[in-house]
């Protein structure tokens, strides 16, 4: 979450934004991210290049059947 952003919105609006700020990161602690499909709580936001020099694989190529 960009709290400086937040923090900005609280002040052109008077507070008022500090009430939805409060409440998004209330949501945040009360129940973090987590995968749709496989529930894993830490996401690997590493662009694909490196994730595929991590693993060491090579993307295969894709071969039409005729």
């Amino acid at each position: 979450m960009r709290h400086g952003w937040h923090f900005v919105f609280s002040i052109v609006t008077l507070g008022l934004w500090a009430l939805c700020w409060l409440a998004m990161w209330i949501g945040q602690r009360v129940r973090p991210w987590r995968c749709e499909h496989c529930s894993w709580k830490q996401p690997d936001f590493r662009s694909l290049e490196e994730r595929m020099r991590t693993v060491e694989l090579t993307p295969r190529r894709s071969r039409r059947r005729r």
